[in-house]
């Protein structure tokens, strides 16, 4: 990137007139997003911390929209390298009290473009125990707001499976997940649904001896997403496991 790009001041960095065409590889984006976003959300710069998208964050009241119009102004080649520089940002992010809110939109704006990428490691960030060093209310909310991208994300593949099935074996996985999970699982890899039933039993099982309207919600949640046919199909070899559920 030429010097005419940006100029390094104090405190952060002040950007010159740029065109968001002119960045060509993921480095370039990474650096674009996480100096924008920084300096939008912790130091208070205003939009002008973007620039190259400027009149097209302008535009709209949430900072994710602006800078989903402004990717999809990108070529292919180049919204690639965006997606990618999206989900490297968020599976090295080294989350803080004082970063958190960068982190929160860089997931909110995962799953708007969407960046399908960020499945492929979540999980080791995950276990890195990044939100064990938040307090326990921050990191509830923000494990909140990853099942709730990831399950936007998530799509019949491989990497989406197991995703969820590390979020499932993370110390912040409760019964409130539960339903969920097993919805993504069931869209995602319906063949062996069976096995992720049995994996989701102890918190399926606290799900329906919960209040009395939980059950019945998550169900008909799960009955309107999938359908009755395919549950019908699943009953037999589920059966066994099902029996140990509370009725």
């Amino acid at each position: 990137m030429n010097d005419q790009k940006h100029e390094q001041i104090a405190g952060g960095r002040q950007y010159q007139a740029v065109c968001l065409q002119d960045y060509h590889n993921k480095k370039e984006f990474m650096s674009w997003l996480r100096t924008g976003l920084e300096s939008y959300l912790l130091h208070d710069k205003g939009i002008k911390a973007f620039p190259g998208a400027v009149a097209d964050i302008g535009q709209y009241d949430y900072l994710e929209e602006g800078l989903e119009t402004a990717f999809h102004k990108l070529p292919p080649l180049e919204q690639a390298y965006f997606r990618q520089a999206v989900a490297d940002l968020i599976n090295t992010w080294e989350v803080n009290n004082i970063n958190l809110p960068v982190l929160e939109h860089l997931l909110c704006l995962a799953a708007t473009l969407p960046t399908k990428e960020v499945l492929y490691g979540l999980p080791a960030w995950l276990r890195f125990g990044y939100l064990d060093l938040l307090p326990d209310k921050v990191a509830d909310d923000l494990f909140g707001q990853i099942f709730l991208t990831v399950a936007r994300l998530a799509g019949p593949t491989r990497e989406s499976v197991k995703c969820v099935r590390g979020m499932i074996a993370l110390p912040g996985f409760n019964s409130d997940w539960a339903g969920m999970a097993l919805e993504i699982l069931w869209l995602c890899d319906e063949k062996n649904i069976a096995s992720h039933f049995e994996r989701l039993r102890p918190y399926l099982i606290d799900l329906m001896q919960g209040e009395s309207s939980r059950p019945q919600r998550w169900a008909k949640r799960l009955l309107d997403v999938v359908g009755l046919d395919v549950i019908m199909q699943a009953l037999y070899p589920l059966s066994s496991i099902l029996m140990t559920i509370p009725g």
